[in-house]
C-alpha cells in the first residue's frame, strides 16, 4: 500500500525447501545444453519472440509484438503494456534461454525457458496462424516449478547454503537484489544473511535486522481482508464501490468499478504514482485517505472487466472499503 522507496530495496520472502528438486535444479540447470529450434513457422516465431525479448529493447519488442500478434492477443493487452514489462523483466531476471521444446507443430510449439540470471523457469506456448505471414494468434508464459532431477545428490545444508550465498550475491552485483534472506527448517534458521545497501545515498549496507518497507507484498494482505469481510457477509466480490462507498466521488468508477474488479486489477483505475505525488513531502501520505486526492478524479483507462492492468490505485481503493467495512484504521501502526 505504501510507496516503493526511492532506492528499490527488496524484500525478498525465499521459499526453499530442503529439497532434491531444489539442489539439483541448482546444480544442473546451468549445464543444459539449448535444444535446436524448429525449423517451423512455429519454430520461426518462437526464434523472432526469443531474439525481441533478449533485446532488452523496449522499441524494438514493442515492434515484433505490434506487427506479428493478433488482433486478439493485443485486446487483452496492447503491445507498449507488453514490450514494458519484458524490458522490466530482463533487467531484473537477465534474457530467457530454452531448456527444451516440448511440443511441437507447424502452428504450434511449446518450451522450457530459464532465465539466466535468476534462473526462474516457465513454459512459453505460441500458436500461429497456418496461412503466412504466420500472426500469433495465442500467447503464453507460465511460471513453473523445476523439475526433479532422478538420481541427483541432496545437498547438506551447508552446502545449500554455500549455493544461496553464491546465488544472491550475484543478483546483488547484478543490481537486482537488496535486502536480507533467512531459510528456515523446523522453525529454525539454517540459513541467513544481508545483501546489498539500506541506503545508497549514505553507503549504508543492510543488516538482518534491517526494516524493509513492503511495497506491494501488502497487497496479499489487503486481498486476504477482502475475503475474510466476504466470509462474514459484510462484503460481496460483486458489490460495486458505490453501495460500499456511497459518497466517493468519481461517479463512474462508484457505478461501474466492483471489488472483484479491484481485485484482479480489471478495474482500469490510473496509478497514484503521479508527478504530484513524487513533488509531495512522504509525510503527508500517513492513511489511506490522503493517497485518494491523488487518483480519484482522473478518468477510467478503460471499462471495468475489459482487460487486466496492474493498479496500485485499485489496491487503495480497497483499503479504504476495507476500513469502512470494519470501522477499523487499514494501519496497524502509523510511521
Amino acid at each position: 500500500m505504501k510507496q516503493k522507496s526511492a532506492h528499490l530495496i527488496c524484500l525478498i520472502a525465499l521459499g526453499f525447501l530442503l529439497s532434491e528438486a531444489t539442489f539439483s535444479h541448482a546444480q544442473v540447470s546451468a549445464h543444459v545444453k539449448p535444444p535446436l529450434t524448429p525449423n517451423t513457422a512455429a519454430g520461426r516465431r518462437l526464434g523472432e519472440w526469443q531474439r525481441a525479448y533478449n533485446s532488452g529493447d523496449y522499441e524494438q519488442t514493442r515492434k515484433f509484438m505490434a506487427g506479428n500478434y493478433a488482433k486478439a492477443v493485443l485486446d487483452l493487452a496492447p503491445a507498449n503494456e507488453r514490450a514494458n514489462n519484458v524490458v522490466n523483466a530482463v533487467r531484473v531476471n537477465g534474457k530467457m534461454k530454452i531448456l527444451a521444446i516440448e511440443k511441437s507443430s507447424e502452428t504450434e510449439i511449446v518450451a522450457l525457458l530459464e532465465t539466466q540470471l535468476t534462473e526462474l523457469q516457465s513454459r512459453l506456448t505460441i500458436k500461429v496462424d497456418a496461412e503466412e505471414p504466420h500472426i500469433i494468434t495465442a500467447i503464453s508464459l507460465i511460471s513453473i516449478q523445476p523439475a526433479v532431477s532422478p538420481g541427483a545428490p541432496k545437498l547438506s545444508e551447508a552446502k545449500f547454503g554455500q549455493w544461496l550465498d553464491s546465488y544472491l550475491k550475484r543478483l546483488t552485483a547484478a543490481d537486482v537484489f537488496s535486502g536480507s534472506a533467512v531459510v528456515a527448517k523446523d522453525g529454525k534458521p539454517i540459513f541467513q544473511n544481508a545483501y546489498g545497501l539500506a541506503s545508497k545515498a549514505y553507503n549504508i549496507p543492510n543488516r538482518i535486522d534491517t526494516k524493509f518497507n513492503l511495497g506491494s507484498m501488502n497487497k496479499m494482505f489487503t486481498a486476504v481482508a477482502i475475503a475474510q469481510l466476504v466470509e462474514q457477509g459484510k462484503l460481496s466480490f460483486d458489490d460495486t464501490v458505490g453501495k460500499v462507498l456511497p459518497d466517493y466521488p468519481n461517479k463512474e468508477v462508484a457505478a461501474k468499478v466492483t471489488i472483484h474488479h479491484l481485485l484482479t486489477h480489471t478495474a482500469g483505475l490510473s496509478d497514484y504514482f503521479t508527478p504530484k505525488f513524487f513533488e509531495t513531502s512522504k509525510d503527508r501520505f500517513k492513511s489511506v485517505k490522503d493517497y485518494l486526492p491523488l487518483f480519484v478524479d482522473r478518468p477510467l483507462l478503460f471499462q471495468p472487466g475489459e482487460r487486466l492492468s496492474y493498479s496500485n490505485a485499485g489496491f487503495m481503493l480497497l483499503g479504504a472499503i476495507i476500513e469502512k467495512v470494519s470501522a477499523q484504521d487499514y494501519f496497524i501502526c502509523h510511521p
